[in-house]
């Protein structure tokens, strides 16, 4: 027997030897609809950029929350999934929901 195959075998014991029901014996691995997806940026020109086409594509308001260490714009997508663009600053300290700031769009 290869030394892949004892390793295998070996798995296969240890993985047969749980008792507690996991909750992915029946198929909740899968993945269904994604009701979120987040995407990061580099800089604050690039997130002014992308701010500006969702709002001209009426994908978002154009509101920037700011979260100190993370500034983010929100958008929902045409099949309506959620997202944000966000843009880490240099900022250590993240802020809380009470704390967070607003940028409305002006256009």
């Amino acid at each position: 027997m290869s030394l892949a195959d004892k390793m295998m075998t070996s798995r296969a014991r240890s993985f047969r030897s749980v008792s507690e029901p996991t909750g992915y014996e029946h198929g909740s691995m899968q993945m269904g609809k994604r009701g979120h997806l987040a995407l990061k940026v580099d800089d604050e020109e690039c997130l002014q950029e992308v701010r500006q086409r969702l709002v001209k594509a009426g994908a978002s308001d154009g509101t920037i929350t700011d979260f100190g260490a993370v500034r983010i714009v929100t958008f929902k997508d045409p099949d309506g999934v959620e997202g944000e663009v966000a843009r880490w600053t240099d900022n250590k300290r993240v802020l809380g929901f009470e704390e967070r700031k607003r940028e409305l769009w002006s256009g």
